[in-house]
């Protein structure tokens, strides 16, 4: 039982709950030998090691207090809750509510542009990084690229044919180069040269890592497709959309018609 206790209400619960049973039964004992002559000596030490019992139930309480989480910690507790267990897609239900397919063929080029800016909000909320700008440029003949993240101009360019993709396109295009651009921050967000930093041995230095050395030989489609294919930044950002796109999809279309 007090396992159980201890698993549902922490430490501080049950050294409290402690020190409340050491105190009541030391009253206990105070009542029951008080004023016998022949235990009054046992009373007294008895009554003393109740008493430095409590106190280090009490010590023990308050250093538990004192090594809850910091101000810091709990930021971060409550951004990590924020970020992973919410994607902020019931907040954003009316933008969301515009990829439904009878209103996304309905928008003109300037509104399919904002639409495309919020989804890339809405996604680099989640991944926690600064939101790239959307802008749609006029790509060569022979490119094979509908978009691409740009970290030097914090951007994502799409191609000028996306005005006529499907939704279903568009979006995978979004949240791939969005993917990108967080893979991107992760490799950057480690200082490679700190010789004190354990010896970078963590499997998250692996991870940051790998798209470090991805970034650094990126081939384009158009010098070696298989190559491209199989650059590691390449490979998260499609296995993350191939998940993703249904499931924004999903949602999207079990959102009520509006009624207005």
């Amino acid at each position: 039982m007090r396992k159980i206790r201890r698993l549902l209400f922490g430490e501080a619960v049950f050294t409290e709950e402690y020190a409340s049973y050491l105190t009541l039964l030391t009253q206990v004992v105070i009542r029951k030998y008080h004023g016998r002559k022949i235990g009054h000596l046992w009373t007294k030490i008895i009554y003393k090691s109740f008493s430095v019992l409590i106190a280090l139930s009490f010590l023990g309480t308050l250093g538990y207090g004192m090594s809850r989480a910091t101000p810091a910690e709990t930021k971060v507790q409550e951004v990590s809750t924020e970020i992973y267990g919410d994607r902020g897609w019931d907040e954003n239900r009316r933008m969301l509510s515009m990829w439904q397919g009878d209103v996304y063929i309905t928008l003109d080029n300037q509104e399919k542009k904002e639409l495309w800016q919020d989804l890339v909000d809405l996604e680099s909320r989640y991944w926690g990084i600064e939101p790239p700008t959307v802008e749609v440029e006029q790509y060569e003949a022979e490119s094979e690229r509908d978009g691409y993240y740009s970290k030097a101009d914090q951007m994502i360019s799409v191609t000028s044919k996306a005005w006529y993709y499907s939704r279903e396109r568009m979006i995978e295009i979004l949240l791939h180069e969005v993917n990108h651009a967080y893979t991107q921050a992760v490799a950057d967000s480690v200082n490679w040269e700190d010789q004190y930093e354990d010896d970078h041995t963590l499997r998250m230095y692996a991870d940051a890592y790998i798209f470090k050395n991805a970034s650094e030989h990126y081939t384009a489609p158009e010098e070696d497709k298989e190559e491209y294919y199989n650059n590691a930044l390449e490979v998260a950002a499609r296995e993350y959309t191939e998940e993703w796109v249904w499931k924004y999809l999903e949602y999207i279309d079990e959102i009520p018609r509006s009624t207005e």
